[in-house]
């Protein structure tokens, strides 16, 4: 039987690098922050909130492909290890780059410690590579995700998202709140010590649940423009809250960044809760 492939999926990987590459080339931070409040540099902002769908649209992209296939957990595992290995031992390569040309300190100790802050705080450049590792852990999950996804109880499917969804975009979105009000007190945190999720990469397995679920339930081309609407709302709430944080602080603020953790809260809370009940 011949297999199929959907295009659709190529084009949006393509857009997807364009946007990356978009996203960490532009010298946004170089210009002052009026530029922004400009006509033209809201236009520009607006660019930047676009460029913030690279990343999830990539971890989207491996969960529509890799959560409903037949895998075995074996495979599963091999597929995170190899880029684990990978990503690994181009953090130490790198970093021991960076560290020979760009540090002060050349000794065997300081180059050793440099790989090591490279590969397990994300120090130097290597921080790029947190997206591997962070689809890694999805990988290793993805034997127990694929086991709710083929269970008849469709609830188990909205719990697996919910749950995390509440710690992770319920912290970020308190404290983008916090920061555009300017409040200094000590509470910055919904859910303190008690989040397993509380990690500034734990978003990855929400937009790759996501995938999945896009793929299960939302195959065909119907409400095309429904989904279109939700999806421009949530970049117009994005560059809105960049605009007002670049108002009201009087400082450039990183959308790219800044989005990324809760590109899709607005679609895919409106999506999830109705979709999967209709089936």
């Amino acid at each position: 039987m011949k297999k199929f492939r959907n295009s659709n999926i190529d084009i949006l990987k393509a857009i997807s690098a364009y946007l990356v590459c978009y996203s960490h080339f532009n010298n946004s931070v170089k210009v002052g922050y009026e530029y922004w409040l400009s006509l033209e540099g809201m236009i520009g902002y607006m660019l930047l909130a676009v460029s913030s769908m690279a990343v999830p649209l990539f971890l989207m992209i491996n969960g529509y492909l890799v959560i409903n296939k037949v895998y075995s957990y074996d495979e599963y595992v091999k597929k995170a290890i190899k880029i684990i290995l990978i990503t690994t031992v181009w953090c130490i390569l790198y970093n021991i780059i960076f560290s020979c040309f760009f540090r002060e300190g050349k000794k065997v100790s300081d180059i050793l410690y440099a790989v090591y802050n490279g590969i397990y705080t994300g120090e130097y450049i290597s921080i790029r590579n947190w997206f591997f590792y962070a689809l890694s852990v999805c990988y290793l999950l993805s034997p127990l995700i694929k086991k709710v996804f083929e269970s008849d109880n469709k609830n188990l499917i909205k719990y697996m998202f919910f749950l995390p969804a509440i710690y992770i975009w319920g912290n970020d979105l308190w404290q983008k709140i916090i920061l555009l009000v300017g409040y200094q007190g000590r509470i910055t945190e919904v859910f303190p010590r008690t989040n397993i999720f509380d990690a500034w990469d734990s978003f990855a397995l929400l937009y790759y649940l996501f995938g999945g679920i896009l793929y299960k339930y939302a195959w065909g081309e119907e409400n095309r423009i429904k989904k279109l609407i939700l999806a421009a709302v949530s970049l117009f709430i994005i560059w809105g809250y960049g605009i007002l944080y670049v108002y009201k602080n009087k400082i450039f603020y990183n959308i790219v960044w800044g989005g990324v953790s809760k590109l899709l809260f607005v679609r895919s809370i409106r999506f999830i809760g109705g979709s999967v009940n209709q089936l």
